[in-house]
């Protein structure tokens, strides 16, 4: 084996050597003969180094072919598989190849009897038997322990996925048959952790509005919806800082805030916020929801977490959802009077939120009578 591979490599050197040669004897043939036929006055000398440039030239391309010849035939098969997945349908298919970006919905949703398995869990539906109705200007909570299913809702109303058996609506229409950009200009997605780019603030709230030019002070305006703008400004350069986001050095809630800043750009009539958190603190905790109460004003909004927080306890209804099942819907004080499953999720997390409130407040008394003994 060691043997034949040096052969190989013996050959190839030999090849690749006499390839690079071979311009240098032509080179050196044609100026030979040529310098004969000069002595003869059968030729200029113009003439010579004409013949003799095109020559070479034409040797060196030879050269070039046999030493590159096997690596056209890998370049090919690479690009035949290339045009392959370029040519491609998708999966989620878009029925037409424009869209109306005058057309608004009145923001009625509903889902009948959807079932969702997804791709990489097909021995696990993520829903199941799914059926909810929201109303214009509605506020629905989806709500659930971790892997209940509560976010597929909104990955199935985006098209991110498609249902394995049911129907989403949007205004009465299947949302399957509607054009992938004319559905999805009429939501704004809110993402509790949210991806941000190596591009100014400003660009960072207008990214996705490809299709208008967005002004500065269409960007101001959503960063003070979002109760984002104090925070920015106090920012060195303000609106044009550049965010890194390999050291992204920002809070939980001026995120979410700066997420929010960019879904109201759009204003659209359907507002999703998918995976809320808490915020760190009681303060921001106040800021997050009041830019949250703004933002739902006069829209239809879905509110997806795990955390029953004020902005869900606030909402028209309520779904509870368990292995991608709904097990409970209604007002927080239904579900509360009803004593189940969001209740005990309630009170569970409550408990928590008392213990960790006093543990904090016990920290806060030991860190002062330090500071004092230490006076």
């Amino acid at each position: 084996m060691h043997k034949r591979l040096i052969r190989t490599l013996w050959t190839r050197g030999l090849i690749y050597g006499l390839v690079v040669s071979i311009p240098f004897f032509a080179y050196a043939a044609c100026m030979f003969y040529g310098a004969y036929l000069l002595s003869n006055g059968e030729i200029d000398y113009e003439n010579v180094l004409k013949v003799s440039e095109a020559l070479v030239l034409g040797t060196i391309m030879v050269g070039q072919l046999v030493v590159f010849g096997p690596s056209m035939v890998k370049a090919q098969l690479s690009a035949t598989k290339i045009l392959q997945l370029l040519k491609r349908q998708p999966l989620i298919y878009s029925p037409a190849k424009t869209f109306n970006t005058k057309w608004k919905t009145s923001g009625n949703i509903a889902f009948h009897q959807v079932k969702f398995v997804h791709p990489s869990i097909p021995f696990l539906p993520s829903l199941k038997n799914f059926s909810l109705q929201v109303k214009q200007s509605q506020i629905v909570a989806l709500v659930g322990s971790i892997g209940a299913g509560q976010s597929v809702p909104i990955q199935l109303l985006l098209r991110f996925y498609t249902p394995t058996a049911g129907c989403v609506l949007l205004d009465d229409h299947d949302v399957g048959a509607v054009n992938l950009v004319s559905l999805r200009i009429q939501m704004g997605l809110v993402d509790g952790d949210p991806i941000f780019f190596h591009r100014s603030i400003a660009d960072n709230i207008a990214y996705g509005i490809t299709f208008r030019e967005v002004k500065m002070n269409e960007i101001l305006g959503a960063a003070k919806q979002a109760n984002v703008h104090n925070y920015i400004t106090t920012l060195p350069e303000g609106y044009a800082t550049l965010v890194i986001p390999e050291d992204l050095k920002m809070t939980y809630g001026q995120k979410f805030r700066l997420s929010l800043a960019r879904a109201l750009l759009r204003d659209p009539p359907i507002l999703l916020i998918e995976n809320l958190q808490s915020a760190e603190d009681n303060d921001t905790e106040i800021i997050v929801e009041e830019a949250m109460r703004e933002a739902c004003m006069g829209r239809t909004c879905i509110i997806v977490s795990n955390y029953l927080k004020s902005a869900i306890r606030n909402a028209d209804v309520i779904c509870v959802l368990r292995k991608g099942t709904v097990v409970e819907e209604g007002s927080h004080k239904d579900l509360m009077e009803a004593r189940g499953l969001y209740y005990r999720m309630y009170c569970k997390q409550e408990h928590l939120q008392r213990k960790t409130d006093s543990q904090i407040y016990m920290n806060t008394i030991l860190a002062q009578d330090n500071s004092q003994i230490t006076e």
